[in-house]
């Protein structure tokens, strides 16, 4: 086996390692002087707004001068509407009312409850008792 014999001395080797970090650090000052492609600064957090319609759509919305981003959430929660009215357009997760059972919405409809599949039946009507009072 054949002895290694060092091709620079120590003192030549940190220069050239000096030389070359510092050939690195003048090419990345360069760099960062150096204008980028045309392009738009970020968005960040500074510039953001959240909006809530009161319901269930929860809005993000990023604006810096004319530039703006908005993202939309629908959040899946039930909302009750009360009692079924004939006419009325209901969206999917909306609970009524009707014929002393309640039901949900399963998509956007325009139906009445109990007729179609878009419509489930959450809570059933129950039986009145033997001792009920009318009125």
């Amino acid at each position: 086996m054949s002895k290694l014999t060092p091709k620079y001395k120590l003192w030549e080797a940190i220069d050239v390692a000096i030389s070359l970090g510092t050939r690195a650090i003048e090419e990345i000052r360069t760099l960062a002087r150096t204008p980028g492609p045309p392009g738009l600064d970020g968005l960040g957090f500074d510039d953001l707004e959240i909006q809530y319609d009161g319901e269930r759509t929860f809005s993000f919305v990023l604006q810096k001068g004319d530039r703006v981003k908005r993202f939309d959430f629908v959040t899946p929660i039930n909302i009750d509407r009360g009692v079924y009215k004939e006419g009325t357009s209901y969206v999917r997760g909306d609970g009524v009312s009707f014929g002393g059972s309640y039901w949900l919405a399963q998509k956007d409809t325009d139906s009445k409850p109990g007729h179609d599949a878009t419509w489930r039946l959450a809570v059933k009507k129950g039986r009145d008792s033997k001792d009920s009072v009318k009125i």
